[in-house]
């Protein structure tokens, strides 16, 4: 079972993909069945391919999903595989006091105390904080089963890898809560934190998978021993997502100047190689809106930029190179960048491929068997002596030759070929 991916397991249990329709005639007995082989299946999860990476935030907690396709699309251009959440078994976990828990903030007076934690935040849209409301559930989890659907292509390619983070925290609370209890006392991970306390909310530090630096503060003082712990939530956050990238063997790539700032200043306690730089979400919807102008990537043209690993390589390095030296660039000057790279060989791929289809219409019409028929005549008469009428022959072979030449496309490897699936994908759409 530990090799299935969501996706064989509803079909294994349904016996075909079901469909939200038919989600939301199940009986409550029917979803208790579903929830407990959709436990067995979390619990035996193995690690994920080689290469995943696990962004966190909103790609990482609702990649399989609706909403966030533009960045998931995004990051594919560029990353072979992405570690998101299994919302199926999200949906049906049902131990969250098993779980981190977080330190209760008092103020000066005691007269009040504030708590938050994955208990408030996840539960509510949870099978276990639904069950009462039959109709509720069901509608919830008819939205899983289609959202699992729509991105099955992705997952059985194995671009998406979706595995569940609560065994993976529920195991691991020892390690997570020691990891922010080091973090409230230790000066520059504060500083980092405190950083951003008067940044744009969307440029804050991720406190959990759907919030973004969110603290809600009562109007009096803080008890003094609780005012380092405001930032708890932003490291707890950290610690349970390099414990969930550990778990599946991916690793974690925050996407924000923040986050990383974060990462960088706890990776800063030993002695590793510090977290790199990832390429941007700009420098890729960049990419993605030179070649693909509407920025409609299907699935079928995703999948296809991975079918040869050398090629995709080649295609990562250029686009990292296109970061390193774009570092600087404002949007526009970005955007000219990529342009100056990207649309002539893009230009030079559709000729190509232009000259395969007219190719297509020559063989279409006979001139394939033609040429065979020429080179066997050809063959035939000068071993016979007929040197004029093979002369003859061979000249009109080598006219229809010089046509295949012409119209035959170049055999394109690399950077271009996966180029050339993103080509070929926006011509699909176009025609």
């Amino acid at each position: 079972m530990s090799n299935l991916s969501v996706v064989d397991v509803l079909e294994n249990h349904f016996g075909e993909m079901p469909s939200g329709a038919s989600v939301r005639k199940m009986t409550v007995s029917e979803m208790d069945e579903l929830c407990l082989v959709v436990q067995e299946f979390s619990s035996a999860q193995m690690p994920v391919q080689e290469e995943t990476t696990y962004f966190g935030g909103w790609l990482g907690a609702f990649g399989v999903g609706t909403g966030v396709e533009q960045e998931r699309n995004a990051a594919l251009l560029y990353y072979p595989s992405l570690l998101v959440h299994d919302p199926l078994a999200e949906f049906f976990f049902d131990s969250y006091g098993r779980l981190p828990s977080t330190r209760g903030i008092r103020t000066r007076s005691g007269s009040m105390q504030m708590h938050a934690g994955a208990e408030s935040w996840a539960i509510p849209l949870t099978y276990e904080g639904l069950r009462q409301d039959t109709d509720r559930a069901r509608d919830r989890l008819a939205y899983v089963v289609d959202s699992v659907a729509a991105a099955a292509p992705l997952l059985r390619s194995g671009a998406l890898q979706a595995r569940s983070q609560w065994p993976v925290l529920s195991n691991r609370v020892r390690e997570i809560e020691t990891s922010v209890r080091h973090d409230v006392h230790d000066d520059a991970m504060q500083a980092v934190a405190r950083a951003y306390d008067d940044a744009h909310p969307d440029e804050k530090l991720q406190v959990w998978d759907h919030l973004r630096g969110l603290r809600v503060m009562p109007n009096e003082p803080l008890h003094p021993r609780d005012e380092p712990w405001v930032t708890q939530h932003e490291f707890l956050y950290l610690a349970k997502s390099l414990a969930f990238a550990d778990a599946a063997g991916a690793r974690y790539a925050p996407t924000t100047r923040a986050d990383l700032e974060l990462l960088r200043a706890k990776a800063a306690r030993v002695t590793v190689q510090q977290p790199q730089r990832v390429v941007s979400a700009q420098l890729l919807n960049t990419v993605a809106e030179v070649v693909v102008s509407d920025f409609s990537l299907d699935m079928e043209t995703l999948i296809s930029m991975r079918q040869s690993d050398s090629d995709f390589d080649d295609w990562r390095r250029m686009i990292s190179k296109l970061g390193r030296e774009g570092a600087d660039d404002t949007e526009s000057e970005l955007r000219e960048r990529v342009a100056d790279e990207l649309i002539p060989r893009a230009r030079a791929i559709e000729r190509s491929t232009g000259r395969m289809r007219v190719l297509e219409t020559v063989r279409e019409s006979g001139s394939t068997m033609i040429i065979m028929t020429a080179a066997s005549a050809t063959t035939e008469l000068a071993t016979s002596g007929r040197v004029g009428i093979a002369s003859a022959v061979t000249a009109g072979a080598g006219v229809l030759n010089w046509i295949m030449k012409a119209y035959a496309p170049r055999r394109l490897g690399g950077a271009d070929a996966v180029l050339a699936s993103l080509v070929r994908g926006r011509q699909d759409q176009n025609s």
